[in-house]
């Protein structure tokens, strides 16, 4: 198994423990207390210290988080339809990528902006209008270099 291939179990695994939590909130509890549990024993039998511990666990939940959002991000500018996503490594892709000339700048709204703004009316129902206006915020510009 090559290193890219162990990266990219560990990070299907990860995901899939990030999509759970996101879809399925009642169903991580078990693997969360079971991991604390292990977790406690081993700082109880002095194999790790608290802050080895708490230090993974950020790192461990930050990762999944900033994963989410990238393949959150990758999965809309596919249905844009202005790149396409590959989940095996494919040279013949990349040099594709480094290839083409057209560059497509995308500027999105500031969605913390949007969220701060949408709890300060009273949180509305997010309905069609909502999302479509947030939609409609996306700048795309299309850049053709030489």
């Amino acid at each position: 198994m090559s290193w890219v291939e162990a990266i990219q179990l560990y990070r299907r695994g990860k995901m899939g423990f990030t999509l759970l939590e996101y879809y399925f909130p009642p169903l991580v509890i078990p693997p969360y207390c079971w991991t604390t549990l292990v977790n406690c024993s081993r700082v109880v039998l002095g194999v790790y210290f608290p802050t080895d511990i708490l230090v993974s666990t950020v790192l461990g939940v930050g990762t999944a988080l900033f994963s989410l959002e990238q393949i959150s991000n990758a999965a809309a500018l596919q249905q844009l339809g202005y790149r396409h996503t590959m989940n095996e490594m494919d040279s013949s892709v990349i040099e594709h990528w480094l290839d083409d000339k057209h560059v497509i700048h995308i500027t999105y709204p500031n969605i913390a902006k949007v969220l701060v703004q949408w709890i300060q009316d009273g949180m509305p129902e997010m309905g069609t209008d909502f999302i479509e206006t947030i939609w409609d915020s996306v700048n795309v510009l299309h850049i053709k270099h030489q």
